[in-house]
């Protein structure tokens, strides 16, 4: 199984398991940005793996991070690339996140197995594929 390195906000949310506006509000509030990927409709926010991980790992860690520390995990997240460390360290902390990456990309591969079960009708409906 291929693993996903970039999700739309719809994904993020199923994914997260919150709604699609606490996605977008995130994504509007930053540090993470989105890039617009264009097609034939209309343009689709997409973000990556370690932006997706970032959105998970502060929403666990929430009462753990003041704003700058948020911060400056992101910042630490964007260093240590798509590697995923067990640890991220920023600063004088170190944040533990292997069971984190452990939770996200079962989550992740989700999220995989139910796009490889659904196919689309040539009028672009989706049906279960078979």
């Amino acid at each position: 199984m291929t693993q996903m390195t970039q999700f739309t906000v719809a994904e993020a949310a199923h994914v997260l398991r919150v709604p699609m506006r606490v996605v977008k509000k995130a994504l509007d509030n930053g540090p993470a940005r989105p890039s617009t990927r264009r097609g034939p409709g209309p343009s689709v926010r997409i973000i990556d793996w370690a932006d997706l991980f970032y959105l998970f790992a502060v929403r666990a860690l929430r009462d753990d991070l003041t704003p700058k520390a948020r911060a400056d995990f992101h910042a630490a997240l964007r260093r240590a690339g798509t590697g995923r460390a067990d640890e991220i360290r920023f600063g004088r902390f170190r944040v533990a996140v292997a069971d984190l990456i452990d939770e996200l990309t079962k989550r992740t591969t989700e999220l995989a197995e139910l796009h490889q079960s659904v196919a689309f009708a040539n009028t672009g409906e989706a049906i279960l594929a078979t």
